[in-house]
């Protein structure tokens, strides 16, 4: 056994990074369900092009500009976990789920339906915690691998169901176990060591620390065990494969109550140092997509302390910078990065848990300005310590050129706050930029308001360039929220500022 530290091999925070991302405030779809937890999947199952979701029991179709009809009951017991897969050979995205009574495969008909479901595994000493989909053999077709175990008996087991490609699946081999003390977080599949046999990789906690359990592809069948890592008491919760430094190895990304961290994959199956990229513990998954449309995996993840949503945008060398952050979430499962509304950019989906208890999937809409476009989004985002509003911060996003006679569009919004009052300032000038040093400048340029600000509708203030205007111009905005009028503005929350300059 070997054991790779977490703690140790901290880094040092890079300053904040230039990158232009924007996400608009959160869309939320009211779901039903019991358990603990949301679990999601998405895929286009009714074949119109759009990303749809399934949920722990429901089925969400994507209306084409990233919302979503009310939720179909799927008829099916509550979900432990889920994953959609190609397992027939007609095309037609297909359902693998866990729940207390065992693994199940519902076979899909393209129109948002599914057949009521085969039985491919019973519950063994413990209720399935995950189900991955995956070739594991590397055979073209797609394999099972469920993984049970409870937090204090432990008592793990995982297993490989090889799929027939007809819907079928052989009955399950083991993987490991049963394994005393230790209970499964999550299993990922990738060609380590580049032989062209899948490999797999597994995350198994107790409830003072995590392992890492390393199993070597043998060109079909059972993968073979070969390395057991400690990493330490700074329990992992998450982890993804991806090649993050470009190297043509597949590395970890990991992440958990120590924060986020990458190991670099090596020759063989070999893991490199830990890099902490961020110490804020993490709630749940990690979402991997390239949000910002550089080229390089991005992620994104929920801060179990604050239950702020935080990105982290990936660069050439593999290292990892913040760039946006947003407050007033709850607890959230199953993040993905998907094109919801089609508009070429990632949006951010998981389900979660409001304060009050519902169960929702809330749909995060990237507005990340695209290249040519004059507007750039500068961060500074302020949340307010007043009691009388939610610690959050609000969002704002602009639409339009800034030239002669255009329509220039501007939306601030609220991510769950009481209502109370917002203002839009803008500043024309570096001295007068509304976020100058964080504090308002009371002799900003312009000022827009008071609104009555919801809690999450947001307010469109739509105005046309006056003809005139100098080229090279620059605007600075920002909007403010207060519970107090605005002479008397003591406590406040700002949204990010974005600025443009005239052409």
């Amino acid at each position: 056994m070997k054991t790779l530290s977490l703690v140790l091999l901290l880094l040092s925070l890079a300053p904040a990074a230039s990158t232009q991302i924007v996400f608009e405030v959160r869309a939320d779809t009211d779901i039903a369900g019991g358990g603990l937890g949301v679990r999601s999947a998405t895929g286009d199952v009714d074949g119109d092009g759009d990303v749809d979701v399934i949920t722990t029991t429901q089925l969400l179709r994507n209306t084409g500009d990233g919302s979503f009809a009310p939720p179909v009951d799927l008829g099916w017991a509550f979900s432990d976990d889920l994953a959609l897969g190609l397992f027939d050979g007609d095309n037609h995205l297909d359902i693998a789920r866990s729940d207390p009574s065992g693994a199940w495969v519902h076979l899909g008909d393209g129109n948002g339906g599914f057949d009521a479901g085969t039985l491919v595994q019973a519950k063994g000493l413990n209720p399935f915690r995950t189900i991955v989909v995956a070739d594991v053999t590397g055979d073209g077709e797609q394999d099972l691998v469920t993984a049970s175990g409870e937090v204090i008996a432990g008592q793990m087991e995982v297993s490989l169901l090889i799929g027939a490609g007809d819907g079928s699946f052989a009955p399950p081999a083991l993987i490991q176990g049963p394994a005393g003390n230790l209970y499964p977080m999550e299993v990922v599949v990738g060609d380590l060591d580049d032989d062209g046999s899948p490999d797999l990789l597994l995350l198994a906690n107790t409830l003072f620390e995590s392992s890492l359990l390393v199993f070597q592809g043998q060109g079909g069948g059972v993968p073979v065990s070969v390395d057991f890592i400690g990493l330490g008491p700074d329990r992992a919760l998450d982890m993804r494969l991806s090649d993050v430094t470009g190297d043509g190895d597949l590395d970890l990304l990991i992440g958990g109550l120590f924060g986020f961290a990458t190991f670099a994959g090596e020759a063989g199956l070999d893991l490199g140092p830990a890099k902490v990229w961020d110490t804020r513990p993490m709630n749940d998954g990690i979402s991997l997509g390239d949000v910002d449309g550089d080229g390089f995996d991005d992620i994104a993840f929920t801060n179990l302390s604050t239950w702020e949503k935080v990105v982290l945008t990936g660069a050439a060398d593999g290292s990892f910078t913040e760039v946006w952050t947003m407050t007033g979430f709850g607890s959230s499962y199953d993040g993905e990065t998907i094109d919801f509304d089609g508009d070429g950019r990632l949006d951010l989906g998981f389900g979660a848990i409001s304060g009050s208890g519902s169960k929702l999937y809330t749909v995060l809409r990237n507005h990340t300005y695209l290249p040519g476009e004059p507007w750039l989004d500068v961060g500074l985002g302020l949340a307010s310590d007043e009691d009388e509003i939610v610690p959050g911060k609000p969002v704002l996003w602009a639409d339009g050129t800034l030239g002669a006679g255009d329509e220039i569009t501007i939306t601030m919004a609220r991510n769950k706050a009481p209502p109370n009052q917002a203002w839009l300032i803008l500043g024309a000038t570096d001295l007068f930029a509304p976020f100058k040093g964080g504090v308002l400048v009371p002799s900003a340029d312009v000022v827009i308001g008071p609104f009555t600000a919801p809690w999450t509708i947001p307010i469109e203030v739509v105005g046309t360039v006056p003809a005139g205007l100098p080229p090279g111009v620059p605007f600075w905005l920002q909007a403010w929220y207060s519970p107090s009028i605005f002479s008397e503005l003591t406590e406040f929350a700002a949204s990010n500022a974005v600025c443009a300059t005239t052409p």
